[in-house]
């Protein structure tokens, strides 16, 4: 009786080995072995782009443009307070912060070299919030190819 299952659990673990097995692809699926988009690293307080890099603030969330898209930055500032974004294209529709907000919003726009920048807080925070946008762009720097 003691064989048999001791057989009995072998089969069992062959069996569930093949099926383990089976779920393995020959072939690395696309999505794993091509990211599409020019690669972005963010890193020590750095996003860097092909295009430019920059410093952002502590404790800013960044949040990047999809890989199909042109390379933009969005810095959002802790409790979604403001906006920062950038490209090195012109921003027409900047995003717009929370829509449960009831506030005026403002735009402060500026431009460092080829790359445009877009401030977007309730309005009155402004003055807040542009030495911050002014020393995020003193840090902007465009590689040389």
């Amino acid at each position: 009786m003691n064989e048999v299952r001791r057989s009995f659990k072998l089969v069992w673990m062959i069996v569930i080995g093949w099926m383990c097995v089976a779920c393995i692809p020959a072939n690395a699926p696309p999505q794993l072995s091509f990211t599409p988009g020019p690669p972005i690293v963010i890193a020590n307080q750095w996003y860097n782009t092909e295009q430019y890099r920059l410093r952002y603030p502590v404790g800013w969330r960044v949040i990047t443009s999809a890989a199909d898209q042109v390379p933009s930055v969005i810095l959002a500032a802790p409790g979604n307070e403001a906006l920062i974004i950038i490209s090195h294209q012109n921003i027409i529709h900047p995003p717009t912060l929370s829509d449960t907000l009831t506030e005026t919003q403002v735009q402060v726009r500026r431009q460092a070299g080829d790359v445009q920048a877009v401030l977007v807080t309730i309005e009155g925070q402004e003055t807040r919030f542009i030495p911050i946008l002014e020393t995020v762009l003193m840090t902007v720097a465009i590689p040389t190819r």
